[in-house]
């Protein structure tokens, strides 16, 4: 007769441990985890100095809308390549205030036409040769990451008016 309730106290005593360790994985651990996961780290580079590049920012209007006629030079020494972003705010096809951005392809150092980089950027959107402005765009963000031969990377960063 000691064998039934020996039998059933190790079943409840298992089904007690089996049910109190899922409770604590899916609680985390038993630890109170009231902010959630971690979150992913993002990565930041070292800062040039505003002065360490030379970049002119020159809006100019035109019948499609608002182009920037950039220009980079005066590069740091041990530069391989550069890439830009462009970050604004302007107003979609529905008159909504929306983020929109500009990615360039990198370029390298190689590349550069007398030490320069000259590019004209529509403020819009292209599609089938059908251009859309980006109306009501006041300013605009230009990060310029600069990738070196070492490895090692920088950004530029500047927030120009329109």
């Amino acid at each position: 007769m000691k064998k039934p309730i020996i039998i059933v106290a190790v079943g409840v005593l298992v089904v007690g441990l089996f049910i109190g360790g899922g409770y604590l994985f899916l609680k985390g651990g038993g630890e109170d985890n009231e902010e959630g996961p971690a979150p992913t780290a993002i990565q930041s580079y070292p800062r040039l100095a505003e002065d360490e590049l030379t970049v002119e920012f020159e809006p100019v209007s035109e019948s499609k809308g608002v182009s920037i006629n950039l220009t980079i030079s005066d590069f740091p020494r041990g530069m391989e390549s550069f890439e830009y972003e462009f970050t604004y705010v302007g107003e979609d096809r529905d008159g909504n205030m929306v983020p929109q951005g500009v990615i360039g392809s990198p370029t390298l150092a190689s590349e550069l036409k007398g030490g320069k980089y000259i590019k004209k950027i529509f403020l819009g959107s292209c599609s089938k040769n059908v251009c859309v402005s980006h109306a009501g765009v006041e300013s605009v963000r230009v990060l310029i990451r600069i990738n070196y031969e070492d490895g090692g990377v920088k950004v530029w960063e500047k927030e120009f008016e329109v």
